[in-house]
């Protein structure tokens, strides 16, 4: 956990002194380059083995490349109360460096992919990540969380995933939300 423009700086320092399957799990994460299809689910505790990666002993992760996973997937921690709980609407506005001092790179939690229909919700305290089921969720469903705030308008949506994430999100609420639009139902 660092500063958002820290953060990079100091996963780089730190590769040294992480056990092989943590430096693995860093080493997999989301930087933006094309990453190869995985054929069949793998269970969280078998990540990364089950892939069938070779050891990354001795392999650094260049302080270019680690910015970019920061950039893709670290959190940002807030308040053990969320931002918007139990706040008059005024105490909401945060300056940036208070926007940016706290984040971190959680290797498991960046496995869970985007939708603004989503089946988990994130709870960050402290250093830890909890992902809490919203739904009854079947066996070898994909978990999906939110990247951005979906309270806001599909266009709103769409813009920050894409200038963030570099994708469009295409969930089926999305694709709903399209489909009323162009039926008349532009109020979203």
């Amino acid at each position: 956990v660092a500063p958002e423009h820290d953060l990079a700086g100091r996963l780089c320092a730190l590769q040294g002194d992480l056990d092989d399957t943590t430096r693995r799990r860093l080493a997999l994460m989301c930087d933006g380059s094309d990453l190869a299809p995985v054929e069949q689910p793998i269970a969280l505790p078998s990540w990364p083995g089950a892939l069938g990666c070779g050891s990354t002993s001795g392999e650094e992760i260049t302080v270019a490349r680690m910015r970019r996973i920061v950039d893709l997937n670290a959190y940002r921690l807030c308040s053990d109360v969320g931002e918007y709980a139990f706040r008059r609407e005024e105490d909401l506005v945060q300056s940036d460096s208070e926007r940016h001092s706290a984040y971190g790179v959680f290797p498991l939690g960046s496995l869970v992919n985007h939708s603004c229909a989503v089946n988990v919700s994130k709870v960050l305290l402290n250093d830890w990540v909890f992902l809490r089921a919203a739904r009854d969720i079947a066996p070898g469903e994909e978990l999906l969380q939110h990247y951005c705030d979906i309270r806001a308008p599909l266009g709103a949506r769409q813009k920050e995933l894409q200038d963030l994430f570099g994708f469009a999100c295409a969930c089926p609420r999305c694709h709903f939300e399209r489909a009323l639009g162009r039926a008349g139902g532009e109020g979203l």
